[in-house]
């Protein structure tokens, strides 16, 4: 893993720490999700593409009761699992992400499908992220969610019909 994922990881831990006011000791995985949205880089906009917001965050985090340790361990645990697999020696933002959305016992998980996102296909975006330079969501030409791009050679999303070139009854 380079050195700058490394300081990303690192630092979405600090933030994650100082918006829980939290010294030393664990962090919840609702303030990691917050560190991760509140950030840059291809975890946060998979988050903010999909329409997540601080304010979503920041409430469901005081709504919900304290979260089992066991949680937060299951999740650092997964991360760093998922970062050994792709072959990185620390774990990035999109390691994370992809642990928080799949540990269903979090608060991160809770907090994800109760702003009714799919958190399997955020899982498996961080995923396809860590194995390509980038897909079309976090392409230079990106359109932006809800609007279809028409740049060339670019597949067609899957609600538009293909039409054939055959004529009709043949």
């Amino acid at each position: 893993m380079s050195t700058t994922s490394n300081a990303e990881y690192t630092d979405i831990l600090t933030r994650a720490r100082e918006m829980a006011g939290a010294e030393s000791g664990q962090v919840g995985t609702g303030y990691l999700l917050l560190a991760i949205l509140t950030g840059s880089g291809t975890a946060a906009r998979t988050l903010s593409l999909r329409g997540l917001t601080e304010t979503q965050v920041r409430n469901a985090i005081r709504e919900l009761a304290p979260e089992p340790a066991q949680s937060v361990n299951d999740v650092d645990q997964r991360t760093q699992q998922m970062a050994a697999t792709f072959g990185s020696r620390e774990p990035s933002s999109l390691h994370l992400l992809a642990a928080l959305s799949a540990v269903r016992e979090s608060h991160a998980h809770q907090i994800l499908a109760g702003a009714g996102l799919n958190t399997d296909v955020i899982r498996n975006q961080a995923l396809r992220c860590l194995t390509t330079s980038f897909t079309r969501e976090h392409g230079p030409n990106d359109p932006g969610p809800g609007r279809s791009s028409s740049a060339p050679g670019e597949a067609l999303p899957l609600h538009e019909p293909v039409h054939s070139a055959r004529p009709r009854g043949v």
